[in-house]
């Protein structure tokens, strides 16, 4: 049996097949939580499981990568995830899953949110100091993307400027080969700087009315340049490792 899942890193023009490791998950505060967010690995996929507390609070937590990913300018972060709200309370409906960038107790999360009604909006959530609370977030709605459901799989893709300034959020279709711009060009407020992140990488924001097992399976994760975005060749190649 081949391993699970890959990191597909471009490196000077060539490119190369890479394990992206189980890494360590940062929540919010633990006491959110019965059960801890943590990474286990499957045959196919990274998976990030817990169990949210009934405090009528949020819950929020990044699975760090940092450590073997480094967040750069000028680079495009591929990722197709899965989402099981099945156990929870309220199925998920207004979670959100995404990028998550983090330095201190501020972060900044993109990505899709649930909009209630068993639909995803695309959604940023900016934190100053907020890491450890569960309210005063500014939360920014752009409307729903061309594609893409509330559990997935969903392909989703973060482009950073070439400065680091800003990033775009992308969404795939299908088989994650055609690529349409969902939002272009945002701030990553409260930061200026993806180099001024410490910890990043999948993340996910659970409502307060939410509680319950949830998991959250990576089954692709791939790294280019801006001049070579993921494409069939690449996405034939992730297929091989994970079959």
């Amino acid at each position: 049996m081949k391993r699970g899942l890959k990191l597909f890193l471009l490196t000077g023009g060539e490119a190369s097949l890479q394990r992206l490791p189980v890494s360590n998950v940062i929540p919010d505060t633990p006491a959110a939580f019965d059960v801890a967010p943590y990474t286990t690995e499957t045959s196919t996929a990274i998976v990030t499981k817990g169990k949210k507390k009934n405090t009528g609070f949020t819950a929020k937590f990044v699975q760090d990568i940092s450590g073997s990913v480094q967040l750069a300018a000028g680079r495009v972060y591929t990722m197709q995830y899965t989402a099981d709200w099945s156990k929870m309370s309220n199925l998920g409906k207004n979670n959100e899953v995404g990028f998550l960038f983090k330095a201190g107790n501020s972060f900044f999360l993109i990505g899709y949110k649930g909009d209630g009604s068993g639909g995803v909006t695309k959604h940023i959530v900016e934190g100053a100091n907020k890491w450890n609370q569960s309210s005063g977030f500014t939360e920014i709605d752009t409307g729903a993307p061309t594609q893409g459901s509330l559990s997935g799989p969903n392909y989703v893709q973060l482009r950073v400027s070439d400065d680091g300034t800003h990033i775009s959020l992308f969404s795939g279709n299908s088989v994650g080969l055609v690529w349409t711009a969902e939002v272009s060009l945002s701030a990553i407020t409260p930061f200026t700087n993806v180099s001024q992140i410490t910890a990043w990488g999948p993340g996910a924001l659970l409502s307060a009315e939410d509680y319950g097992d949830f998991s959250i399976s990576v089954t692709i994760w791939a790294v280019t340049s801006l001049t070579r975005t993921f494409n069939d060749d690449d996405y034939a190649a992730t297929m091989a490792l994970v079959a």
